[in-house]
Parts: structure tokens; C-alpha cells; sequence
């Protein structure tokens, strides 16, 4: 639990994601990546614990729509607010709905599309982080 989470975190802009898992029953969000620094390829683990909310989109306006699969992935962005940024609620037209909201802590940017995390810890390579 030693160290900075936003110096920690932004380690990872310009890396090259080789797996992204989410565990709905556990409630964890896994990513696996790798940094090419000048020629040398180092691997590092982000594991997003106690998520309670995580929004994506595909793209801004309509281009959310042009869903082929990826073959290639790279995290352009990463960010950790302690005071998040971003809120969403979502509304829906039935009065009697439930209403959804959260205000999420990470953000991730895949090349345009965005990948918003609430979660309460963050282990990166062995090093747990508290996030709230």
C-alpha cells in the first residue's frame, strides 16, 4: 500500500494490452500489458479489485457502432482521480425503474474509446493500491 497510485498508474500510457478480463462474480477487472522500452518488452499486471461500476464505449456519436473485433489493443491514456472526474447515472423512462449511477476513479483511453472504472484497490505488479 506504499507509494503513488497516480505516479503508478500513468506508468502504463502507450502500452500494448495482450489481455483484458473482467470477473463479474469476483468483481474484478484484469489487464495484462506490455511496454516496449527502446527494444526492451516488459510485462506488468493491473488488477482492479472491489469494482462496483465500469462504463465502456466504443467511440464517440456513432462511431460506437463499428464493432469488428480487435486484433490489436493499445492503452493510449490511464488515469487515476482520488476526487473522481466523471459521473454517470442512468435514467430510464419508466418512473418505477431503479436508477443507476457511479462516479468512477480510472479512466482508460483504447484509442478513442473509453473505459471507465469505479473500484475500491488496485494491485499493479504485487503492489496494492487503495483507490477509495
Amino acid at each position: 500500500m506504499n507509494g503513488d497510485l497516480e505516479q503508478a498508474i500513468g506508468y502504463f500510457e502507450a502500452s500494448i494490452v495482450q489481455k483484458f478480463d473482467i470477473d463479474l462474480l469476483n468483481k474484478r477487472i484484469f489487464i495484462n500489458i506490455v511496454i516496449n522500452d527502446n527494444g526492451k518488452f516488459e510485462n506488468h499486471e493491473i488488477m482492479f479489485h472491489g469494482i462496483s461500476a465500469f462504463y465502456f464505449s466504443n467511440g464517440p456519436d456513432n462511431a460506437r457502432f463499428n464493432t469488428r473485433p480487435w486484433n490489436y489493443i493499445e492503452l493510449s491514456d490511464i488515469g487515476f482521480h482520488r476526487d473522481p472526474k466523471d459521473h454517470i447515472t442512468c435514467i430510464h423512462d419508466n418512473p418505477k425503474s431503479l436508477q443507476y449511477n457511479s462516479d468512477p476513479n480510472f479512466n482508460l483511453d483504447i484509442w478513442g474509446k473509453l473505459f471507465l472504472i469505479e473500484a475500491q484497490e488496485v494491485t499493479i505488479d504485487g503492489v496494492i493500491y487503495q483507490a477509495r
